[in-house]
């Protein structure tokens, strides 16, 4: 498999959501998807399976059991960043800066017909469209 992939910017959530949706029925597999905010909908258009989150969140509860508001925040935070694979001094995966501030990024492997999925991203609305190369 490649190790290249293509990141389409974007500077709309809306247009985003069309365009992950397009992205998606056309069979291409998002790597990810950086976005400055949460965007609603995003994880269904992706088809992320829903977090057991709240699952946790009780269980942690009933551990704690006489101080259960203490437990669950505590044991969420550490089970956040353990599912997110963050850790203390961990360097920034983000690709792009400007994600963090109004631009939001679309990350797709890099496929056989690379010109068709240029085409598609920029029919989708992407102001910027880049070939990167992830190998390390």
């Amino acid at each position: 498999m490649s190790d290249q992939v293509i990141h389409a910017l974007y500077d709309d959530d809306d247009v985003l959501l069309g365009a992950v949706k397009a992205v998606v029925k056309e069979k291409h597999h998002i790597e990810e998807v950086y976005t400055p905010f949460p965007v609603h909908g995003l994880d269904k258009a992706m088809g992320l399976e829903e977090t057991r989150i709240s699952i946790m969140a009780f269980i942690y509860g009933c551990i704690g059991l006489s101080v259960t508001v203490f437990f669950a925040a505590h044991l969420m935070v550490i089970t956040f960043y353990l599912r997110s694979r963050l850790w203390p001094f961990k360097k920034a995966e983000n690709p792009n800066p400007l994600t963090t501030d109004d631009k939001f990024l679309m990350e797709i492997a890099l496929g056989k017909n690379e010109k068709a999925l240029k085409d598609l991203l920029k029919k989708t609305g992407a102001i910027d469209i880049q070939v990167i190369d992830k190998a390390h």
